[in-house]
């Protein structure tokens, strides 16, 4: 299967929300897939949160076993104002990582530069994040990606320059600072926010890297708490330090090991329900 176009291309939309919405009703329609009209559904990082959204819409109602998500957000715009150390972000978070608040500048980019920069400074920022994506698969494509990065910036005019130097030089208070206004106009579309749309009835796993610096775990407890005050039962959620965002850390205690396994437990008997 192919990643939905937007989310491939590092963009949050209404229509991403959409077309996950579209997919799962799509899969349960086929008794080759859904033999019960039910399945089962994963969501990982932002896409974790989109997927929440969607299966509180009332097309899905019924038509899911239970849905786990990693590393998600409950509130977008929320998660901006923390990548760009806006000041209520809580101080006991991990410092941003770059990849997230470069992933929110290629959304402000028309609120930044002239139009005639925007087509320009969106592909170099697209090849940033394409080499950031790769960094840790393949790097001898990364570096070749962030040289052409780097290239790419000597090409722009003012602004768009200053920019991609912030995004190359992982400048993240400079990127902070010009983004920090724009954090409710780029993700206040409540088909972008769990916690701002109606709440799923299907069991729900969250589980969040203790230590996440590109959605902070802080978001876990908030997106349960409002899942559960919204009149859902059934969510579950683990903070472990076996995770950062999406990536697995080799060495932690006995007992984090084994929370874990008793979350992956319950959800798999869950999902086979």
């Amino acid at each position: 299967s192919a990643p939905l176009p937007d989310l491939r291309r590092y963009t949050l939309t209404s229509r991403a929300t959409d077309m996950i919405e579209d997919t799962i009703l799509w899969m349960t329609l086929h008794p080759e897939i859904a033999a019960d009209g039910r399945v089962g559904v994963v969501g990982v990082s932002f896409a974790g949160g989109l997927a929440l959204v969607a299966a509180g819409r009332p097309r899905l109602a019924g038509k899911i076993t239970a849905l786990f998500a990693l590393g998600a957000h409950a509130d977008l715009p929320r998660v901006i104002r923390y990548l760009c150390l806006a000041d209520e972000a809580p101080k006991t978070l991990k410092p941003p990582h770059d990849y997230g608040v470069v992933l929110m500048l290629r959304s402000s980019i028309p609120r930044l530069v002239p139009p005639e920069q925007v087509g320009p400074l969106d592909a170099a920022v697209v090849t940033f994040l394409d080499a950031s994506s790769a960094e840790s698969t393949d790097p001898r494509a990364s570096a070749r990606l962030f040289e052409e990065a780097r290239s790419a910036e000597l090409a722009l005019p003012e602004p768009a320059r200053g920019l991609m130097h912030a995004v190359n030089t992982r400048d993240v208070p400079g990127l902070g600072r010009a983004l920090a206004p724009f954090a409710e106009a780029i993700g206040g579309d409540s088909a972008l926010s769990p916690a701002r749309s109606p709440a799923t009835s299907t069991p729900v796993f969250l589980l969040h890297g203790a230590d996440d610096n590109v959605i902070p775990p802080s978001e876990a407890p908030l997106l349960a708490d409002y899942l559960s005050s919204h009149g859902n039962p059934r969510v579950t959620t683990l903070l472990t330090p076996l995770l950062t965002h999406a990536d697995a850390q080799p060495s932690a205690g006995a007992g984090d090991m084994w929370r874990l396994i008793s979350f992956w437990t319950e959800m798999w008997r869950t999902f086979e329900r």
